[in-house]
């Protein structure tokens, strides 16, 4: 069969293979971006040492010095920031500035960047990991359904905060992906309809995530 030919911005004939791929991957995302939100029943299980969120003075072998913002039209400024990596994993964080006012006016007018869904805070920002291997991540997945296998990646939530700041409230919430990802690129999309924030990614190469061995 004929290659795939451009006429006029589309193609006809058969998509190539990696074309198709980065269509099923991106309605992939999509899907666990927009799927309706709901609280899941606690699963009690004995976290394994590989998958346990370091602690704050826990020293880490690398501190990439990225600071991602995220391209939206909405009133929120959200950010990926503060990397850290660990034997185990890497650590960072979502960050959201607010300087409207909105956000002390109620509890619900907040933003939201954890896992959790909150009584006083009735949704959350819905955020997907697309790895190197093309494994989607979620963080609206239960905290305790974490893989078996401990080289199978996994993404967990942790602290979460909330302050004013002279201009409004800055808000923020830190996640960690274990194991370290392999070499190549890492989509980071985030999805918070209640905030009017649109569909949006950054990219990590994830060889800033490597040891040299020197």
């Amino acid at each position: 069969m004929a290659d795939p030919k451009r006429v006029n911005f589309a193609y006809v004939g058969e998509p190539s293979a990696e074309w198709s791929e980065i269509l099923r991957i991106s309605a992939e995302v999509k899907e666990l971006l927009t799927a309706p939100d709901a609280r899941s029943a606690p699963r009690r299980r004995e976290v394994p040492e590989c998958r346990v969120i370091p602690s704050q003075d826990a020293v880490p072998l690398l501190e990439p010095e990225l600071n991602l913002p995220f391209e939206t039209d909405s009133h929120l400024a959200i950010r990926l920031t503060t990397l850290r990596v660990y034997a185990s994993g890497v650590t960072f964080e979502l960050v959201a500035t607010d300087n409207t006012q909105h956000g002390l006016e109620s509890p619900q007018a907040i933003p939201n960047l954890s896992f959790r869904i909150k009584p006083t805070q009735p949704h959350r920002i819905r955020l997907v990991l697309d790895l190197p291997d093309r494994t989607l991540l979620t963080n609206r997945s239960s905290q305790m359904d974490f893989p078996d296998e401990p080289r199978s990646p996994w993404l967990a939530g942790g602290s979460s905060y909330a302050r004013r700041t002279s201009t409004g409230v800055e808000v923020g919430a830190t996640y960690f992906l274990s194991p370290v990802p392999p070499v190549g690129t890492m989509y980071v999309s985030i999805l918070y309809p209640e905030f009017d924030v649109e569909r949006t990614n950054v990219e990590i190469d994830t060889s800033v995530f490597q040891v040299s061995s020197g």
